[in-house]
């Protein structure tokens, strides 16, 4: 059974607190659909408060911690945890009628250029350039590393550091690193080569991979000979072309 209190601010009634949310028509914001229709999910940690008007227009305040959001599903939404039905939910951006960062007291007059601008500035936003501009790099890096058939700890801080080198952002963690480098495919020989003829290519990374690579493999006391075949071919087709 589901109880209302109503409550009245600014001439407006709207719904404020709910003692039991678990009724058949507790489906305001499509619980769980966002995961299966979300088209470009993305990652961010904002922690909001907002007055949301659901599809019959009644409208309710709640504080959300936002996990995700999706710029054009819907118009744009927000996925994160209502403390108001103590269950994850889907906010619609055009649905949201008011909205504060309760984090930093900021209150938002457009809440989906406010999410944009808050994603283009945090650490999600530079692991997703990363993914985006330096695939190829990641791809060779994780072929030197698993090159001797392990991904050590040592191994996975030298490639957090140089992801967070590459994106000059040193808020990006070995969660996001580690989440990131699972989604790499692991290439083969012939791949791997591909991989360091792209890396070549580009001014900004192919005078990185060599000295990285070379750490990766020092990390062990024994070089095993596929670790050193990757490190030849990297110096043969890339070394002469930082050190001319």
């Amino acid at each position: 059974m589901l109880f209302l209190f109503r409550n009245k601010r600014n001439g407006s009634e709207y719904l404020d607190t709910y003692e039991e949310v678990n009724t058949p028509e507790d489906r305001d914001t499509w619980d769980g659909w966002f995961y299966e229709e979300a088209k470009e999910p993305k990652e961010l940690n904002k922690y909001l408060e907002i007055s949301y008007s659901d599809a019959n227009g009644n409208v309710t305040k709640r504080k959300v911690r936002v996990s995700k959001f999706d710029e054009n599903w819907h118009g744009g939404t927000i996925f994160g945890h209502c403390e108001l039905r103590k269950q994850n939910r889907t906010f619609r951006f055009d649905r949201i009628t008011s909205c504060v960062d309760l984090e930093t007291g900021e209150i938002i007059d457009n809440v989906k250029n406010y999410i944009i601008s808050c994603y283009k500035s945090s650490p999600e936003y530079s692991c997703e350039r990363i993914w985006n501009n330096s695939y190829e790099y990641l791809k060779a890096l994780i072929y030197v590393c698993k090159a001797d058939g392990q991904y050590r700890k040592a191994e996975k801080i030298l490639v957090r550091d140089e992801i967070r080198s590459i994106a000059n952002d040193d808020r990006i963690t070995d969660k996001m690193v580690d989440n990131m480098m699972s989604y790499v495919d692991i290439p083969t020989l012939h791949s791997f080569k591909i991989a360091v003829g792209r890396v070549e290519k580009s001014k900004e990374l192919r005078s990185r991979l060599y000295p990285i690579s070379e750490r990766i493999v020092k990390t062990q006391k024994n070089v095993t000979a596929v670790e050193q075949e990757a490190l030849d071919y990297i110096e043969k087709k890339i070394k002469p072309l930082t050190t001319a």
